[in-house]
């Protein structure tokens, strides 16, 4: 789900009253969805804002923001090390295995910073009683399995 423009627009002038007390002059330039990822993929940006809705598991971001050569890896940050790692948690089905990974994954993320998270959404969940079968998921998207209107 991607920010409606009151909120891209909010996001910006929060952003821009920040950088502004650290001596930054920053100017904003607003497009609509396409046209900001055609911008990206051809590099046409000096930072490039985007709201993600994530996924519950880390891979489903993982691989395609940060490894190299990925299609949404529009920072262009390529570290080997990094994508050793991404590819061993992908080939793991041990949870404990994963996390340690993810965490190893995390450090290095952290210290380069390719990506910066400005926010993470709270979702808010309104429904009838008469549904059944609603499972919230962090990455805010509604699963359609087992979900039944009584």
């Amino acid at each position: 789900m991607t920010p409606t423009t009151s909120d891209a627009q909010r996001i910006g002038q929060v952003v821009q009253a920040m950088v502004k007390e650290a001596g930054f002059d920053l100017k904003l330039q607003s497009t609509e969805f396409s046209t900001s990822i055609d911008m990206a993929d051809k590099g046409q940006y000096e930072a490039y804002l985007l709201a993600w809705s994530g996924r519950a598991d880390p891979d489903g971001n993982l691989h395609s923001h940060l490894a190299c050569k990925q299609p949404l890896n529009y920072s262009g940050n390529c570290r080997a090390d990094m994508d050793e790692l991404i590819n061993k948690q992908r080939a793991t089905t041990d949870p404990a295995q994963r996390l340690k990974l993810f965490e190893q994954i995390a450090a290095i993320e952290s210290k380069d910073r390719p990506i910066v998270y400005l926010f993470h959404r709270h979702w808010l969940w309104a429904y009838t009683n008469k549904l059944s079968g609603l499972r919230t998921v962090p990455d805010g998207m509604v699963r359609l399995q087992g979900l039944r209107m009584n």
